[in-house]
């Protein structure tokens, strides 16, 4: 049996054998969300030989920390300079 495969064992064990209800299982997530939108394309006229695209190395962003319980209830964090947002949904 392959680790995965026991470790998911393990935890469907202790679900049941502790009768945890399925609000209190939580997946999450976290990812980066930038402040200032960057992207790889940019829009001048034809035959230019320079186009700047700006702000691609700006590293300002903020932490979005998404989750759901077993049950369907969503809710996220949003963490910015050390202080927390939560928002439930």
């Amino acid at each position: 049996m392959a680790i995965k495969e026991i470790f998911l064992a393990d935890i469907v064990a202790e679900v049941l054998i502790n009768d945890i209800p399925n609000d209190l299982i939580i997946n999450w997530d976290h990812t980066a969300l930038k402040l200032v939108p960057t992207g790889q394309w940019t829009m001048h006229r034809a035959g230019d030989k320079i186009i700047p695209i700006v702000n691609v190395d700006d590293k300002r962003q903020i932490t979005a920390v998404l989750a759901a319980t077993m049950s369907g209830k969503e809710f996220f964090h949003v963490i910015r300079n050390r202080s927390v947002i939560v928002v439930y949904r």
